[in-house]
C-alpha cells in the first residue's frame, strides 16, 4: 500500500502584530493586521495541504483560523500557542497534545507547548506534532563569535533539550508507522546540534529547506534563517528492494510476520511562492514550509488476517 501526505508547517505570528515585517514600520492599523492574515490563510488553503502545523496561535478566534476553517481545515486541534490544522475526517483523527515541561515555571506564558494527533490512511497510521521551540542567539555559518551570548541563551539551550526528547517520547509513544515532527525551531542544524542530534539518535531524518523561513531584524548580523524544518521517522522495519531470487523469498517469509515501511520519496521541504514580506502577503516574520511524503508499506500477512 502506498500513501502520499502533504504536510506544512508555518509560524503565523503573534495575533494583534504587527509580525509582518512590512507592516511594522506603519502606524497600528487592526483592518490591516486582519487583512494580512486572511490574505496568507486563503493562500495556504490553495495549496491543497493535509496536515498544517501552526505556531503562534494563541487565539482559536483569530482571523487566520477563520479562514482556514472556510478553506477546508475543518478540525484544528490546539495545545496552547502551537495548533494542527486538518483536513482529514474527524473520525480518523485523535489528539494526542501534550504540556510540555521543559520549563515548568514558564510553561502558559512563553507557550512551548507541542499540538499532536494521530491518524489512519488506510491500514497506515501516521504521527504528527506541531512544536515550537526554546529560542537563543544564533550566528551565520562560518562564525567564529561565540553564540552564547547571555544567560537566557544558555538555559534555553538547556530546555530545548528537554523539549525535544518530550517530542520524540510523545511521537514514539503512538507506535506509528510513520512519525512527523513539523515546526519553528529557532534553531538550525549549523547552530545548536544537539537537538537535531537527538532526533537523528532515535530515528528521524531531518529535512531542512535550502532558503531562509525568517527575518529576524532583532539579529542584524543574521536576519535571514532556516529556523523551520520537517523531521520525519518510521518506526517499522525497513523494506528492502534487492531483486534476487533468494532475495525475494526471503522477503516473503518475513513478511508472514513482520510488517515492514519505507519512506520511497520525499519531495524536499520548499517555501511557497507568494508570501514575500510586502504588505497583503505574508501575516508574519515566517514563510510556510511544505513537503510531500510517500510511503509504502508491507503489511504482514498475520496483521491483515486479524485487522
Amino acid at each position: 500500500m502506498k500513501v502520499s501526505l502533504k504536510v506544512a508547517t508555518y509560524n503565523i505570528g503573534t495575533p494583534g502584530g504587527p509580525d509582518n515585517i512590512a507592516l511594522k514600520h506603519l502606524p497600528y492599523n487592526e483592518d490591516r493586521i486582519n487583512q494580512a492574515e486572511r490574505n496568507a490563510a486563503a493562500r495556504v488553503g490553495s495549496l491543497g495541504i493535509d496536515v498544517l502545523c501552526l505556531q503562534e496561535v494563541y487565539k482559536k478566534d483569530r482571523p487566520f483560523i477563520q479562514v482556514l476553517r472556510d478553506n477546508g481545515f475543518a478540525h484544528i486541534y490546539f495545545q496552547n500557542d502551537t495548533a494542527i490544522a486538518s483536513r482529514l475526517p474527524l473520525s480518523h483523527v485523535k489528539d494526542i497534545g501534550c504540556k510540555s515541561k521543559s520549563h515548568p515555571e514558564e510553561v502558559g506564558l512563553q507557550g512551548q507547548d507541542i499540538a499532536g494527533i494521530s491518524f489512519k490512511i488506510g491500514k497506515i497510521s501516521i504521527a504528527i506534532a506541531s512544536t515550537h521551540g526554546w529560542g537563543f542567539n544564533l550566528e551565520p555559518i562560518g562564525s567564529t563569535d561565540d553564540p552564547i551570548q547571555c544567560r537566557a541563551d544558555r538555559e534555553n539551550r538547556v530546555y530545548a533539550k528537554t523539549y525535544t526528547k518530550e517530542t520524540i517520547s510523545l511521537l514514539n509513544s503512538t507506535k506509528a508507522d510513520l512519525k512527523l515532527a513539523c515546526g519553528d525551531n529557532n534553531n538550525n542544524t549549523h547552530n545548536f546540534t544537539e537537538p537535531f542530534e537527538m532526533y537523528t539518535n532515535a530515528g528521524f531524518t531531518i529535512h531542512e529547506p535550502a532558503e531562509p523561513t525568517n527575518h529576524n531584524p532583532k539579529q542584524p548580523h543574521y536576519p535571514d534563517r532556516v529556523i523551520d524544518h520537517i523531521i520525519s521517522g518510521s518506526s517499522l522495519s525497513p523494506i528492502n528492494e534487492s531483486s534476487s531470487f533468494f532475495r525475494k523469498l526471503i522477503n516473503r517469509i518475513v513478511n508472514i510476520f513482520i510488517s515492514r515501511s519505507k519512506i520511497i520519496a520525499v519531495t524536499p521541504p520548499t517555501i511557497p511562492p507568494g508570501f514575500d514580506y510586502v504588505e497583503g502577503q505574508n501575516c508574519s516574520d515566517y514563510k510556510p514550509v511544505i513537503m510531500k511524503i510517500k510511503v509504502l508499506v508491507q503489511e504482514s500477512f498475520f496483521r491483515r488476517l486479524f485487522s
